[in-house]
């Protein structure tokens, strides 16, 4: 399995986690929190509210805040 699959496979499981915890109805920043703890706990990689710049034809048009990116892939 390459370690891509692996990686995807860990944090889907660690979203299923949080589901499993936390059920429906909480506002992002809630479910955001409680990934990061299981990143953690799981010794996964990341950076909270991380900025990305956008681009469209080599040009830059804008930036994102992704929430969570994981060892700089997902």
């Amino acid at each position: 399995m390459s370690n891509g699959k692996r990686l995807c496979e860990q944090v889907i499981g660690c979203a299923q986690n949080v589901c499993r915890e936390l059920g429906a109805g909480f506002l992002e920043t809630v479910y955001e929190s409680a990934l990061a703890l299981e990143f953690e706990e799981k010794d996964i990689l990341f950076e909270r509210q991380h900025q990305l710049d956008i681009y469209y034809k080599s040009q830059l048009i804008g930036q994102y805040k992704a929430d969570l990116v994981v060892e700089g892939k997902l």
